[in-house]
């Protein structure tokens, strides 16, 4: 009966996505430590990018430009391009 229960909850875990898989799969604090790493990391590489250490507008100026698209970089709000990018490369 044990085993019923368990194969209808990895059932229901596989349709659900994978972050329910790793729950089942791992447990818990397994995810929740999964969690607290990919924000730590994100907010890391946000940070580098407020505080100007690594310029995400040096390095995707000429590229932008070269395509025409100059204008929409002047139009991108700093904090939420940073914010972007952080997401993107985490």
């Amino acid at each position: 009966a044990q085993e019923v229960k368990l194969a209808e909850v990895e059932k229901a875990a596989k349709r659900k996505g994978a972050l329910m898989q790793m729950v089942t799969q791992y447990g818990a604090p397994f995810a929740l430590w999964y969690v607290t790493v990919w924000l730590s990391m994100a907010s890391l590489i946000y940070l580098l990018l407020e505080m100007e250490l690594v310029s995400w507008q040096d390095s995707l100026q000429p590229l932008l430009n070269s395509f025409g698209m100059g204008e929409t970089l002047a139009r991108i709000d700093p904090t939420m391009g940073n914010i972007v990018l952080a997401f993107l490369i985490n």
